[in-house]
């Protein structure tokens, strides 16, 4: 599989020191030297720039480190497939966007993997617009999203309703109801996820839906995931809006608080999504299995 001097390279390229490289790897610090110098030598490009006891990557290390990335992935899938073969499983590969797939797909991975044991399945959880570069390129089987898709292009069937909220720090609100226009227009506080993602997306359109004012810029603190969303709610930063499933639990150990809008719900559907040219079998299996052993309940917390 992928050559030692790789995966050196791809140490050096995170630690940018050769001398903790050489303690990471049980090797000398020259040796460490001594095998990056080879490998530029192979490739005719230089990898690092040297300076002193410190190195940093030029702009063909940059690109060398990032393929490595794609490369290790390609040989860890490798591995798991001749791993089922051996086996004799089928291995399948099933993605989700971060709600769906941290929240609802993971439960339903677990209970079909256990009344399956001739299928292994692995997960991956991804951004949306990921997540359907993967499925389109043939890497996943079938994937869970809480986002827009292009219908045009995927098959989908639908799972349940998810329903987003108002979610607050502990004492912020004694009422219940929450009137989105009311803090819009009084400069009120955002925390929400980076642009682009479903509840960010969902947000902005039932605000255009019931005419409600744009959210001031200024007013929103972006952030990458929903766990950084939560720590900043927590602490008094602004106010979120979440999925019911991302806070169940810790609405339950008081930590957060959520509310209803007082403009009505604000829900998004639930689909699977995969294509023609997929393993229809499975596909349908998987989300047969899925409804009938999980849909009673995940209905319930979506709030249907």
């Amino acid at each position: 599989m992928i050559e030692r001097t790789l995966k050196l390279f791809r140490t050096a390229a995170a630690v940018c020191n050769f001398t903790e490289v050489a303690a990471m790897s049980g090797m000398t610090q020259p040796n460490v030297t001594k095998q990056i110098a080879n490998l530029e030598r192979r490739l005719g490009v230089q990898l690092f720039q040297r300076t002193g006891r410190n190195v940093r990557l030029t702009p063909a290390g940059e690109v060398l480190r990032d393929e490595c990335e794609h490369l290790f992935d390609v040989e860890a899938d490798i591995l798991r497939k001749l791993r089922s073969a051996n086996e004799r499983k089928r291995s399948y590969c099933v993605g989700g966007t971060a709600t769906a797939g941290s929240f609802l797909l993971i439960g339903m991975n677990t209970l079909y993997q256990k009344t399956h044991p001739n299928r292994a399945l692995h997960l991956k959880i991804e951004r949306p617009d990921a997540l359907c570069r993967m499925l389109a390129a043939g890497e996943l089987a079938l994937a869970l999203t809480d986002a827009p898709y292009d219908r045009t292009f995927f098959l989908s069937e639908p799972y349940c309703m998810d329903r987003l909220v108002p979610v607050f720090a502990p004492g912020y609100r004694k009422r219940k109801t929450f009137s989105l226009g009311d803090y819009i227009r009084g400069g009120g506080e955002f925390i929400l996820d980076e642009s682009g993602a479903g509840g960010r997306a969902e947000l902005e359109r039932f605000a255009r839906e019931h005419g409600l004012p744009e959210i001031d810029p200024a007013k929103i603190t972006e952030v990458c995931s929903t766990d950084a969303v939560k720590i900043l709610v927590q602490a008094g930063g602004g106010i979120s809006v979440l999925s019911e499933l991302a806070v169940e639990n810790e609405v339950k150990a008081g930590v957060l608080r959520t509310g209803a809008f007082a403009e009505g719900d604000l829900l998004r559907r639930v689909d699977f999504i995969y294509t023609a040219d997929g393993d229809q079998r499975f596909v349908h299996d998987f989300i047969g299995f899925s409804r009938k052993h999980m849909g009673r309940s995940l209905i319930r917390a979506s709030g249907r």
